[in-house]
């Protein structure tokens, strides 16, 4: 159910923020199998109640922006992923069920796919997701690919709208090649984490002449990047 997720919330937060307009998109899979109670116009009748009733929640929480609603049909996470892109907007807000292995199993299905497909920024926002206290910080991971200008300048930008600070972390690890016998390169194990530490710094130190206004800390953690 969306009043369990998150993501509308969490849409809403960000809409009074930037001051822009929600686009609440409801997909029908078009392949989907129906049964004896379950057929294309029962679907069809309950997405629209679905949103109507996001319409309504939407209208009750700030009327005066001009949010909006719409139902498409098709590949959910093609059709999202579209939608935000001719929409001009500036991220897509999707929802993450459940927790655990369960949860990779569901976010795979449309929220993981949304993030390989879409080209803009994508949000995916746990259930039952509660707003932090005012200044907490933004985090990014930094990984040095071509990605992270957009993920810094994203990140930076919401740090800037709600006053937080902005976190840089980076993982690191052994490479693959070595970590069948880290023992032979212990000697240089720590070197190598200080080189990756310092090319970290030298891009929070860029981000901070770009935005001197943001308190940006940067710290390279050992480990694997999902705990970490």
């Amino acid at each position: 159910s969306w009043r369990n997720s998150g993501a509308l919330d969490w849409a809403l937060r960000e809409s009074h923020l930037r001051g822009q307009p929600i686009r609440a998109v409801h997909v029908i899979e078009d392949k989907m199998p129906f049964g004896p109670e379950s057929t294309a116009p029962s679907v069809e009748r309950a997405a629209k109640r679905l949103v109507a009733d996001v319409a309504d929640y939407l209208a009750d929480h700030d009327e005066a922006i001009g949010h909006s609603t719409d139902i498409l049909t098709g590949r959910p996470a093609a059709k999202l992923g579209t939608a935000a892109a001719n929409a001009g907007a500036s991220m897509l807000v999707v929802g993450r069920m459940g927790s655990g292995r369960l949860a990779r199993l569901l976010i795979g299905s449309t929220a993981e796919a949304i993030t390989h497909l879409a080209e803009l920024p994508v949000v995916v926002v746990p259930d039952a997701w509660n707003p932090h206290h005012p200044g907490a910080p933004v985090v990014v991971g930094v990984d040095e690919s071509e990605e992270d200008n957009a993920a810094l300048a994203f990140a930076a930008t919401a740090a800037v709208q709600r006053e937080a600070p902005l976190r840089l972390v980076r993982v690191w690890d052994l490479p693959g090649m070595y970590s069948w016998d880290a023992a032979s390169v212990t000697d240089l194990y720590d070197g190598w984490f200080d080189q990756s530490d310092k090319r970290l710094q030298a891009i929070a130190d860029k981000w901070r002449v770009k935005y001197p206004q943001l308190d940006i800390h940067a710290e390279t953690r050992r480990g694997t990047r999902s705990p970490a």
